[in-house]
C-alpha cells in the first residue's frame, strides 16, 4: 500500500506521518510539504491514499485533490483541515473522507476503515485498461487519463451501456433512455454519437471494447474496472464506497439507483 501525506506545515506533516506509520506499519508512506512535488510523485507511482491539507500556500488542497483525481481516479483522498466550512466543497469531489484537526490515531483509523476505493495488495485484481467511476458523477478513464468525446451525449451513451452491464442494447432502447419522447427526431444525432463512441476507442487501440451488431450496441466489460460492477458482485469495499449516489448526471440512472440503495443500508 502506498500513502502520501501533503501538508505545508512541518510539524503537522510529521505528526500525520508518525500516526500513519503506527496504524499501517507495512505501508510505504511519503510526506510532502509542497503539493507540486507530491503530484510529481503521484504521476510516477500508484498511490492508494492521499492525505491532503486543505489550506496550503503553494496550492490549496481542493485544487491539489482535483489534480490527483485526474492522475489517479481510484486514489482515496482524505482531506485534513482545521476549518469545517470546507466540508461541502471537499465532498463535492467525492473524497474518501474528511478529518478535522487535530488528527488523532482514532480519526485516521476510522477513515482508513471506510475508504471509497478498494485497495488490492500485490498484483492488481484487474489489468483492465479502462476505469469507470459511477458513484456520484460519471467519469471514464484510460490508464488514468480522462477520456474525452466529441459530443457530451457520447459520454452519456457510454454511461448507459455501463448501466446495462455491457449487455447488448437496441438502438430504440438507447434512444428512448437518452432522449425520451424526443427520440424520434434524434436518429441522425444518434448515428453521430455512435460513430464518435466507436472511433474514440478505435483511436485508443481498443476497438473491441464496443460490441456492435446491426441495430445493437454493447460493451466488453472485461476491459473495464468499474465500481458499479464491483458493487453488483457485492465486494465489501465497493459496498463501503457506495454512499447512495449513482451516475447523478443522468435521469435514467434513477431506476438503477433505486435497486442499489439496498447496499447503502448495509
Amino acid at each position: 500500500m502506498q500513502i502520501v501525506a501533503i501538508d505545508d506545515e512541518k510539524i503537522a506533516l510529521e505528526g500525520i506521518l508518525a500516526q500513519v506509520k503506527k496504524i499501517l506499519p507495512k505501508a510505504q508512506v511519503n510526506g510532502f510539504r509542497n503539493p507540486l512535488e507530491a503530484l510529481d510523485f503521484i504521476k510516477e507511482n500508484q498511490v492508494d491514499i492521499a492525505l491532503c491539507d486543505v489550506e496550503m500556500r503553494e496550492m490549496n488542497g481542493i485544487e491539489t485533490a482535483k489534480k490527483i483525481k485526474d492522475l489517479n481516479p481510484r486514489c482515496n483522498i482524505i482531506f485534513t483541515t482545521g476549518y469545517s466550512e470546507f466540508t461541502g466543497e471537499a465532498m463535492a469531489l467525492h473524497a474518501s473522507g474528511y478529518i478535522l484537526k487535530p488528527i488523532t490515531r482514532a480519526k485516521l483509523e476510522e477513515e482508513f476503515g471506510d475508504l471509497r476505493h478498494e485497495i488490492v495488495e500485490g498484483e492488481s485484481k484487474t489489468e483492465a485498461p479502462f476505469t469507470a467511476v459511477t458513484f456520484g458523477n460519471f467519469s471514464f478513464y484510460y490508464k488514468g487519463e480522462l477520456v474525452h468525446f466529441t459530443y457530451s451525449k457520447t459520454k452519456e451513451l457510454l454511461a448507459y451501456l455501463i448501466d446495462r452491464e455491457g449487455n447488448p442494447c437496441s438502438t430504440a432502447n438507447i434512444m428512448a433512455a437518452l432522449w425520451g419522447d424526443e427520440a424520434a427526431g434524434k436518429v441522425s444525432y444518434f448515428k453521430n454519437i455512435r460513430s464518435d463512441l466507436i472511433m474514440t476507442f478505435e483511436n485508443l487501440g481498443y476497438p473491441q471494447l464496443i460490441v456492435k451488431q446491426r441495430g445493437v450496441l454493447g460493451l466488453d466489460k472485461s476491459l473495464i474496472d468499474c465500481d458499479y460492477f464491483r458493487l453488483l458482485k457485492e465486494e465489501p469495499q465497493a459496498i463501503t464506497a457506495f454512499h447512495g449516489e449513482y451516475m447523478t448526471d443522468y435521469e435514467w440512472s434513477e431506476y438503477t439507483l433505486g435497486y442499489l440503495l439496498k447496499y447503502d443500508e448495509v
